[in-house]
């Protein structure tokens, strides 16, 4: 008898479910619509760039300084990427030199890696 029940009130459930969905119109409606064709890359919204480690949007000898106190002792430097300049994937003293040859020296540009970019 409880069975009988359950059945009943499910069934129920289920042809209320579907008067319902079915009541209402499922179509967008295209008043006011404007779509702007204005492209948003990555590089719009950089927060991070490599090699700046003082997190001043700007490579400066302040940044070698803070990169080398990071490669000699812990730095807090959010994310890693800011240190990784040579974009090899880990942050040490040949991150130093290159970008210290970036800065005096016109070498190579730091390298963006993870979710730092240029």
């Amino acid at each position: 008898m409880s069975n009988q029940k359950f059945i009943s009130v499910l069934g129920s459930l289920i042809l209320l479910f579907a008067i319902y969905s079915t009541s209402f119109s499922q179509e967008v409606q295209n008043k006011n619509f404007f779509l702007n064709p204005m492209v948003i890359s990555p590089t719009d919204t950089c927060l991070y760039k490599p090699g700046d480690v003082w997190r001043d949007n700007k490579i400066n000898l302040q940044d070698i300084i803070e990169l080398v106190g990071c490669v000699f002792r812990d730095c807090f430097s959010n994310p890693p990427c800011v240190k990784d300049v040579n974009g090899n994937g880990s942050e040490n003293i040949s991150d130093v030199i290159y970008l210290v040859n970036y800065l005096f020296r016109g070498g190579p540009a730091p390298v963006k890696s993870g979710v730092c970019c240029l």
